[in-house]
């Protein structure tokens, strides 16, 4: 509580913790709670006795459950979650902030990455069950905000988790609701009528994404689809082209503990 209270004092906006170990982060582990139910609920509500959203990295199905149970506003990652996990977000109108993306470019770029061999342990026990476990929760309904874990692939490649949350099953305007009007609701931004698919605020924030649009692959990340009341334009680019890099809002990063 006295963490929470000071670095809200100088000048936090936003409240993070990691209820569970992480992959890269050494001699923790990410299938065991780091804070116990008590502490997350003391840390919590103190966050938001102050007038602050509360985000907690959470890999492990207790942690995850503890976390929601506590009022988190969102889980950060959320690999191991199960069923009852899933229920327990939608019950309690939780996000789901996945940062997927890194699941497929670590694939890619492990090799070239010189990491530890504790690193590469974890990850070939978080990948596989991200993707299944992600997908799952995607399927059932959980609401879900575009986040980020950039820093574990290089900045500028911020906007490949459109695409990835669409290959773990999203429709292309489902991914960009999560990065637009989903991202603005969790951070409590949806003020002034700004909101995606609503206003001249919206299509700016949508051609300046198209203006650095380079979908990987052949898919298409931005679909033609009512979207409120604003249309949005089908943007397809030829394949094998890069990533987008979006001027939406991304919201925050996530911690070092990834």
């Amino acid at each position: 509580m006295h963490r929470v209270r000071e670095v809200i004092k100088y000048g936090a906006d936003v409240i993070k913790f990691c209820a569970s170990g992480g992959v890269f982060s050494k001699g923790d582990n990410p299938l065991l709670e780091q804070y116990s139910p008590a502490e997350m609920n003391v840390l919590i509500t103190e966050a938001h006795r102050l007038g602050r959203k509360v985000a907690t990295h959470a890999h492990s199905s207790i942690a995850i459950k503890d976390a929601v149970r506590a009022g988190v506003d969102s889980i950060e990652h959320g690999i191991f979650i199960d069923e009852e996990g899933i229920n327990l977000m939608k019950e309690h109108h939780t996000f789901l902030v996945p940062t997927s993306y890194p699941l497929f470019w670590f694939e890619q770029h492990e090799s070239e990455m010189r990491l530890p061999p504790w690193v590469i342990e974890k990850a070939a026990i978080i990948i596989p069950a991200a993707k299944k476990n992600v997908a799952q929760a995607f399927k059932t309904g959980v609401r879900v905000a575009l986040g980020t874990d950039a820093g574990v692939y290089p900045h500028g490649q911020n906007g490949g988790e459109f695409w990835s949350m669409v290959q773990l099953g999203l429709t292309p305007v489902q991914a960009l609701q999560a990065g637009t009007v989903n991202a603005a609701e969790l951070m409590g931004s949806q003020q002034n009528d700004s909101r995606a698919g609503h206003g001249e605020e919206a299509q700016a924030a949508l051609l300046g994404a198209a203006a650095r649009a380079r979908a990987i692959g052949d898919t298409a990340l931005f679909a033609r689809a009512a979207f409120g009341t604003h249309r949005v334009t089908t943007l397809t680019e030829s394949s094998r082209s890069g990533v987008i890099q979006s001027a939406i809002s991304m919201r925050w990063s996530t911690c070092s503990s990834s």
